[in-house]
């Protein structure tokens, strides 16, 4: 009997290591496990019931066999006839801090779960490999050998003493990336395929130009003491769509030195700046054709590569995190890089899903994403479109020296205009979105309350039935709505107590604020399209709001500015506002041809003075010369991109042909650069 015993033991050890494999993908729990049950076996006793356990003990084995041989069948497990799997990449909790307990078998389930639906819906038709290709640098200066910007400021910090235009941003201290910035002695400007480095004291004057490849799309820039960071979509021939990091050494504005490199797979979706740190966001489609090679995914095949100083680097499976509600078959990541440092190594973190609007509190990243439904409502609609939305909320905290941690995912009804519908106050995320009721799809807003998990605690719903949100602003304790339909409803939201959020006031007027910017403690101003009762006309106006007391929102004073628009609801950082001489300005496009081609546009400034605003002057851009056909020109580029700022005393108007000056209290000419 001891004899059987130790052969049944030894049979047992063999089948034991023969399925490790396959437990190591799909582990037991511990009580089952084969260490647990060989551990408390014991010799069997002497009677008709040791060969009934021996029948079941192989029974069972056989229904193990036989079930794993289902499954690998199912799920591709096994393959070319083996039936053994091939050891699995590690994908530990790496040193960068990361820990989103996602390890590469879960991955691996859910490409073939994100494979199986697309296969499904007849909708996957294309493949988007990332693969390892060889990052293209092109440099436009000499990469010198690595080095550290002195002291981030401090060659520089002694020139900076003018008071200076800076970006519009959401947050303060949180930076975004812009065509246009100003350190308060030079100008930098992206325009026409090329990035201009303006010095705007004491002399005005080009001093350098970097070429854009045509490539690179939707560059943008952020400069930060003597250093420059370029960021762009790339998309060059031959290759896969990339979010991209140039980062250049400025300490010498006639010679740029390019220093460092970064990219990440995927269309830039945007960034952020905080004090020297770049975060980086991109979403990326998934290669859902992906192999099959020994039982395994091919790594290459579905995690993301990032290239930092021309290196691949493969973001582990640890440094990704799986949302249980996640739809859709891409990646969303999120990298941060040092411009201040060229010695430090990036940060990346991705979450298998999309995005398209980023608020950034400063200590987090939240991420939105639509997600369309097949609802009830959409019977309403006869061609069968489908009209229902949610939105989902993903969380990325932002830890010290950079690290990023996929932190937490939530949902609310209906869908965010922008950036401006979202905002965190208290330990609390507050979003205002636009969504349909299922019942009769008529169109309704919400704001939806999260606390720091993002678990809905409080919201309101059904706010303006039948118009939509055009402009959103959280302040504190309060939030501000625009709807839309034929007139512009205000409306005041109390948030102080984020489990009963109220609707404290209402202000009805012709047009709409299509952005809402915070002027003082009780002053808000408004700009968007100008109106009447019957809906807007060609005009736009600037409104100033009272909101001293909430339940009665007044418009003080508001200047219309006929046979104009503006793109501000699109792009509020073409706002520029100088609070200490209380002045703003911002480019109004013209209902009329200019410059030979297109519809022509000037930069408008405005004053505030308590309850007035007034028109200020209408600065002129750099004309092109008399007799020279811009039409290919202008057709290409447009006039989107011209901006305005400001030095101490004069506004600096920037466009494709050149940069001029103006005083700021005459609005009088004080001349200008050709580019």
């Amino acid at each position: 009997m001891k004899k059987s015993y130790e052969k049944n033991r030894g049979e047992a050890a063999s089948l034991r290591e023969a399925m490790a494999p396959l437990d190591e993908r799909c582990p037991l729990p511990r009580a089952l496990g084969a260490e647990h049950v060989l551990r408390n076996a014991a010799p069997p006793r002497r009677g008709y019931a040791a060969p009934l356990r021996r029948g079941l003990a192989l029974a069972a084995a056989l229904a193990v066999v036989v079930s794993a041989s289902v499954l690998s069948d199912r799920l591709n497990v096994f393959s070319g006839g083996k039936n053994a799997l091939a050891p699995l990449p590690e994908a530990p909790v790496t040193e960068r801090g990361m820990d989103f307990g996602t390890s590469y078998y879960e991955l691996e389930q859910a490409f073939l779960r994100l494979q199986k639906e697309q296969q499904k819906n007849n909708q996957y038709n294309w493949r988007f490999p990332w693969g390892t290709r060889d990052m293209m640098v092109e440099e436009e200066m000499t990469m010198p050998a690595a080095m550290d910007a002195p002291g981030e400021t401090a060659r520089y910090a002694d020139a900076i003493k003018q008071p200076a235009g800076e970006t519009n941003t959401q947050v303060r201290g949180v930076d975004e990336a812009d065509i246009l910035k100003n350190d308060g002695k030079y100008l930098y400007y992206i325009q026409g395929g090329r990035l201009l480095i303006i010095q705007a004291l004491p002399e005005l004057k080009v001093l350098s130009s970097i070429s854009i490849p045509h490539y690179r799309l939707n560059t943008e820039l952020y400069v930060r003491g003597d250093r420059m960071a370029l960021v762009y979509s790339e998309y060059p021939p031959g290759g896969d769509p990339a979010a991209s990091v140039q980062v250049y050494d400025i300490a010498d504005r006639g010679r740029p030195l390019l220093v460092k490199t970064f990219s990440q797979p995927g269309s830039l979706l945007s960034s952020r700046m905080i004090a020297s740190r770049v975060y980086l966001l991109s979403t990326q489609w998934a290669n859902l054709d992906f192999r099959v090679e020994d039982g395994v995914i091919p790594p290459e095949d579905i995690l993301p590569v990032v290239y930092e100083d021309s290196q691949p680097r493969i973001l582990p499976a640890g440094c990704i995190a799986i949302m249980p509600d996640a739809e859709e078959p891409g990646y969303l990541l999120v990298s941060s890089l040092d411009i201040g440092s060229s010695r430090s190594e990036s940060e990346s973190a991705a979450i298998l899903g999309a995005g398209s609007q980023v608020y950034c509190s400063g200590e987090a990243l939240f991420v939105a994403c639509q997600q369309w439904q097949n609802a009830g409502l959409a019977r309403s609609m006869p061609w069968g479109w489908n009209v229902g939305a949610k939105t989902l909320i993903y969380k990325f905290d932002l830890l010290p020296e950079g690290k990023i941690k996929a932190s937490g995912s939530g949902e609310a009804p209906g869908a965010p205009l922008n950036q401006f519908s979202m905002d965190e106050y208290g330990g609390y995320f507050r979003i205002a979105t636009t969504g349909n009721r299922e019942k009769d799809g008529e169109t309704v807003n919400f704001i939806t309350v999260l606390d720091g998990s993002l678990k809905q605690v409080g919201g309101i719903e059904n706010i303006a039935p039948g118009e939509r949100i055009q402009s959103a602003r959280f302040l504190g304790g309060k939030g501000y709505l625009v709807t839309f339909r034929q007139t512009d409803p205000l409306f005041v939201v109390d948030l102080e107590d984020p489990r009963d959020p109220k609707i404290l006031g209402e202000l009805k007027l012709p047009g709409f604020s299509a952005y809402l910017h915070p002027w003082d403690a009780t002053h808000l101003i408004g700009i968007g399209p100008g109106g009447n009762d019957r809906g807007t006309d060609n005009s736009m106006k600037v409104s100033l709001f009272d909101i001293s007391d909430p339940a009665r929102p007044r418009e003080v004073d508001k200047v219309v500015v006929p046979n104009t628009y503006s793109d501000i609801q699109q792009n509020h950082r073409i706002l520029t506002v100088c609070a200490e001489k209380g002045v703003f300005g911002l480019p109004l496009g013209g209902y009329e041809f200019n410059y030979g081609y297109g519809y022509g546009s000037s930069f408008y400034t405005f004053q505030v003075q308590g309850d007035r605003v007034s028109r200020g002057w209408t600065l002129e851009p750099v004309k092109p010369d008399p007799g020279r056909d811009t039409t290919p020109y202008y057709a290409f580029y447009g006039n989107d991109g011209m901006r305005g700022t400001y030095i101490a005393d004069t506004w600096y108007v920037l466009g494709m042909e050149g940069v001029a000056a103006y005083a700021m209290e005459s609005g009088t000419a004080m001349g200008e650069v050709r580019f």
